[in-house]
């Protein structure tokens, strides 16, 4: 196929740079809103995460915080200027393509995985299903054009995580009321409740994001030239959605007493959080909360003995 020309390339030109500058404006915000994230959320990190003793999920959770500012800021810096060398345009290529989206974004998905798989007690058959299909994101069947063929998949991992979340949590609420006290700040959520609650969100987030890349990738117009405007907000949805699955997690599972009209008892714990879980007994027709250890996403070193449900001090009433 021959080299297609323009019928008037210097408009095709304007509109190259038209875009580039549209793309340069749309990666400044991005690196704004990060920088404006972390400084929002700074105090509660220092709280929750750099107290915590060092492992492999706390490194994932900082990667995720500041590794996606630091992409950001490399790609803002190479593209907003000129007369480059060869060698750093050479540099600069291999390390887009290599650390760039696909290693940022693998990178939250592990996190993800981690959360899915507490939320199963550490199954591994639960754990292999997903690593297999965050493993599909990053197939590289090289098409000539833009496709849906890479952003497929990472709407379909998207909708496992919230799926399977569901799955897992549609047994674990008492009533609609206590549901909708923590939802609206009413009441402290318990674990369950931030997981569901903090899923449905970030889902919803990451979907919308990834709709938008998607649909900028195949659109005719500027033969998906469009997405380098979204694809910086697609570093900032993962990065601000990862961090605050595990900052909200770190609150709700912040040891204190609470006891209020309606409400569970939660007494001091000293371990990890723990994944609430009501029953009715069968004899007494009593609603009794039970509870059980539940790795956190950023201490999953711990023994899986501690999944053994025991009741907790706490009555409902």
């Amino acid at each position: 196929m021959g080299l297609v020309i323009p019928q008037n390339p210097l408009q095709a030109l304007y509109d190259a740079l038209r875009l580039t500058r549209d793309a340069n404006y749309s990666l400044a915000a991005a690196v704004t809103f990060l920088v404006f994230d972390i400084f929002m959320t700074l105090s509660d990190e220092v709280k929750y995460i750099w107290g915590s003793r060092w492992s492999f999920p706390k490194f994932l959770y900082l990667m995720g915080r500041y590794y996606g500012l630091i992409y950001l800021v490399i790609r803002l810096g190479v593209e907003t200027h000129s007369n480059l060398s060869v060698p750093v345009c050479k540099a600069y290529y291999w390390y887009y393509v290599m650390g760039g989206d696909i290693l940022f974004t693998t990178i939250v998905n592990v996190i993800f995985v981690l959360r899915i798989y507490a939320l199963y007690g550490r199954s591994r058959k639960v754990l292999l299903v997903f690593v297999v299909l965050c493993l599909g994101c990053l197939t590289n069947p090289q098409p000539r054009k833009p496709t849906l063929i890479s952003w497929v998949p990472c709407i379909c991992v998207a909708w496992a995580f919230f799926l399977a979340s569901l799955l897992r949590l549609r047994n674990s609420f008492r009533s609609a009321r206590v549901l909708r006290g923590a939802m609206s700040g009413e009441q402290k959520p318990t674990l369950v409740m931030t997981l569901i609650r903090d899923g449905t969100i970030y889902f919803c987030l990451i979907l919308s994001i990834l709709v938008v890349c998607t649909s900028l990738t195949v659109t005719n117009s500027g033969n998906g030239q469009l997405y380098t405007m979204a694809s910086p907000w697609l570093i900032v949805v993962y990065s601000f959605s990862a961090t605050q699955l595990i900052l909200n997690l770190r609150r709700a599972s912040a040891p204190e007493l609470e006891f209020t009209a309606g409400s569970i008892l939660r007494p001091k714990v000293s371990g990890g959080p723990i994944f609430a879980h009501s029953a009715v007994n069968g004899n007494t027709g009593i609603a009794v909360e039970t509870s059980a250890p539940l790795p956190d996403d950023m201490e999953m070193s711990r023994p899986s003995s501690q999944w053994s449900p025991q009741k907790s001090e706490g009555i409902v009433t």
